[in-house]
């Protein structure tokens, strides 16, 4: 688990500590046995992630049509995800010492994800503290060396011409940063009202999230593996134009840290694929070495950034990424509460449907 796995939504303050009130715990009274709690609290947690998933969803969809949120706004997706910490909270209190199936984990994982990515442009409790993102960035920056130590990148300048390229680069300055990050956050959709303050220290990042979306790749069904690994490869494109367009970080460690990901056995047009993702975001040199031109022989390099996202537009990266989420919630079955709420369970006949309800003392009313 990484470091903003433990402190997204995890991390905060669940309702029943807020409201100062001790954590519910079932009584015998209200199930049958230890084993039916334990199932009755998975069905709750699992229907709460899949709810809180969607309301993301749904969220980042309005605004990206421009349409008018609902009257409960951002405050709606932070209830279903401040139900869900304090739901898994309260299964691991009612539950010790027993483990969340694969299933559930990669759920939580894919909630994680999304309110990261869909989410990070808000003003919500419900994103990484500056402590959090820290100490995140420090395990991508060991985590990436350590990979450098055992792999290699197939197709790379080497290291100590791309650090001298680097040197010739003029930085980015303020200004243009500050008009790049108009331009984006028009291109996303980000509401004037929820105008994000772009912060290094404190601003969510696409290289904080890629570690994420990695996870998910390594545990994604068969039928969307494919799609999640391109997925995961232009994420790394776009993490690194990031850095250096709306935050002014450059140089050969930015793209080591985005691109160093992958195992030796990958398939070989995946590692092509990235490693020519990374070739096109090293500085442009002229072909004629002119000794002369104290200048230095280089595009620069803020242009040849927008130049690559002008060919890979923000949005419709979104796009991709929010079917991606899509379709992998059609890969999950319906959470039982939805399937006895319609009065369907699986393969169960009616009266096995009922028999069943009455186990885990479900009732239409939800009591």
């Amino acid at each position: 688990m990484t470091s903003l796995q433990r402190n997204s939504i995890m991390q905060q303050t669940n309702a029943w500590r807020r409201a100062g009130a001790p954590l519910p715990v079932c009584n015998e009274a209200d199930v049958c046995d230890e084993e039916t709690r334990r199932d009755v609290d998975l069905m709750i947690l699992d229907y709460i992630v899949c709810a809180a998933l969607t309301s993301i969803l749904h969220e980042r969809i309005a605004d990206r049509e421009g349409a008018e949120q609902q009257q409960e706004g951002i405050h709606g997706c932070d209830r279903w995800l401040e139900i869900a910490e304090a739901t898994l909270h309260l299964f691991k209190t009612n539950n010790p010492g027993e483990t969340l199936s694969d299933d559930i984990k990669f759920k939580i994982k894919t909630l994680n994800f999304s309110n990261l990515f869909f989410r990070r442009f808000k003003r919500t409790a419900y994103l990484p503290s500056r402590a959090a993102l820290a100490a995140q960035r420090k395990e991508s920056r060991e985590r990436a060396e350590r990979w450098l130590e055992e792999n290699s990148f197939q197709e790379t300048t080497p290291a100590e011409e791309l650090n001298r390229a680097f040197e010739h680069v003029q930085p980015i300055s303020a200004s243009q940063i500050d008009e790049n990050r108009r331009t984006f956050l028009d291109h996303m959709a980000v509401r004037e009202t929820e105008e994000y303050e772009f912060d290094i220290e404190a601003s969510v990042t696409l290289c904080d999230i890629l570690p994420e979306l990695m996870e998910l790749c390594d545990s994604a069904p068969d039928a969307i593996s494919d799609d999640i690994c391109t997925i995961a490869v232009l994420f790394m494109l776009h993490a690194a134009i990031e850095q250096g367009l709306l935050y002014g970080r450059v140089g050969r460690e930015v793209l080591d840290e985005t691109f160093a990901w992958g195992n030796k056995d990958d398939d070989h047009s995946w590692t092509e694929t990235r490693d020519r993702h990374r070739l096109s975001l090293c500085p442009n040199a002229d072909e004629e070495d002119d000794d002369d031109d104290d200048d230095g022989a280089h595009e620069d390099y803020g242009e040849q950034l927008k130049r690559i996202i002008y060919e890979n537009p923000p949005f419709e990266f979104e796009e991709e990424v929010l079917n991606l989420i899509k379709t992998l919630q059609k890969t999950w079955d319906a959470p039982i509460l939805n399937q006895l709420e319609q009065g369907k369970l699986f393969s169960l006949g009616d009266d096995e449907v009922a028999a069943f309800k009455r186990r885990v003392v479900f009732n239409d009313s939800g009591s």
